[in-house]
């Protein structure tokens, strides 16, 4: 299993993963098929972000298939140029076998890479497992966003949580 950028040619596979992930998974934003996830709107998503320098994208690839994925949003203004946020799914079969903590940490690599200083994401208060990811790479719980998502027709507070890079200059610690 790798960790590889994607371009506009891994669009098929990312598709079919994503659309995979949103129907396995209890705590994504959209519901299954909410997003309706084609190649072809994923070649276009896939080409508008590799045109930018703030963003990228990232799959954990293994047994010519994709385990999972990460999305790296960023920003061109000014006052948040330093800043990204995050969006990442595994397959059920490949969860607990590290591939989450590889993309993630490819994911704050690129970050370091690209002059990143703060990067923010969501997650449902009650997923367990993805919250004691997240702190173990340095990320910490910000505020809570009550009653953010509806799942299952019953309300879901979500945790913003970020990681901040210098934090001794931000006032973060």
């Amino acid at each position: 299993m790798y960790i590889e950028q994607l371009n506009e040619t891994h669009a098929p596979m990312l598709a079919e993963v994503m659309h995979t992930v949103e129907h396995e998974a209890d705590f994504m934003m959209m519901a299954p098929g909410e997003r309706n996830v084609t190649p072809e709107k994923v070649a276009d998503q896939l080409n508008r972000i590799e045109k930018e320098a703030s963003s990228a994208v990232f799959a954990a690839v293994g047994n010519d298939q994709f385990a999972g994925y990460g999305f790296v949003f960023g920003s061109s203004t000014e006052r948040t140029k330093h800043r990204t946020y995050l969006v990442m799914g595994v397959r059920k079969s490949f969860q607990g076998q590290g591939i989450g903590s590889r993309l993630l940490e490819r994911m704050i690599n690129w970050c370091g890479e690209n002059d990143v200083m703060r990067i923010e994401l969501t997650t449902v208060c009650r997923n367990k497992e993805a919250i004691g990811l997240y702190e173990k790479f340095g990320f910490r719980v910000e505020g809570k966003k009550l009653a953010s998502l509806l799942i299952d027709g019953k309300p879901e507070d979500e945790y913003m949580m970020a990681r901040v890079e210098h934090a001794e200059r931000s006032g973060f610690e």
